[in-house]
Formats: C-alpha cells, structure tokens, sequence
C-alpha cells in the first residue's frame, strides 16, 4: 500500500484493510515522543488558532441546533411510504405541514365554539 515518491512514504487509507502499525513503527514513534523534539514537527502548520475557531463555531451550531431542535416520530410503514410517495424528499415537510394545519384547525375550531349557556 506504501507509495514512495523519494524518500517521502504516503499512506493510502483503506477502511477496508486498514494498516496496522509494526513493532518498527510503535517503537519509532515512542523514540520521537520521548525525545520532545519540537523540530519533527517544523514542517507542521501551527493550525490551534484554526482548531480553537472550528470548535468554538461548532458549539456555537450545537447550541443553535438544540434551539431549534424538534422532536421525533415514529411513523407506521404505511403512512411513511404513502408521505414519501408525494413527491421526491421533504416528507418530514410534509408530516409537519399536515401536523400544523391539524393544530391551526383545532384553535380556529376551539375560538369559534360558543361558550355553553347556563340554564334558567
């Protein structure tokens, strides 16, 4: 799996037949660690600020997204494939627009209702 261009070894990940590190490689990368030679990575883009940016706006999406967040249904096949048979994606759309003009009926219907009079 190894292509060598030089002396520049580049790994291709499969994840179907992942590599396995030998005993070589584990015992290579325990020298370098336990040197704490900083130099090794001189080649590496110093990206914290990067990281530091990309977790601050995925929380900031995580906070947004449990904001918004809805709440699951379950749906008989039935029901599903008939959703899903109206047309191409948007089904959830679809659940909700129903589900909405059901609750918008049942308020209209419930401020139309005459408040019961007492009997004389």
């Amino acid at each position: 799996m190894p292509v060598k261009e030089e002396h520049i070894v580049t790994y291709i990940h499969d994840p179907k037949n992942p590599y396995v590190m030998s005993d070589e490689d584990l015992a290579l990368m325990d020298a370098i660690a336990a040197r704490g030679d900083p130099s090794y990575y001189d080649d590496c883009p110093d990206v914290s600020d990067l990281l530091d940016a990309a977790l601050k706006a995925k929380r900031a999406h995580a906070k947004k997204a449990k904001a918004e967040d809805g709440t699951s249904v379950k749906l008989n096949a039935k029901v599903a494939l008939w959703l899903k048979s109206k047309g191409r994606g948007g089904y959830q759309k679809r659940v909700n627009d129903i589900l909405t003009a059901v609750m918008k009926a049942e308020e209209a219907q419930a401020q139309k209702k005459p408040t019961p009079k007492k009997p004389r």
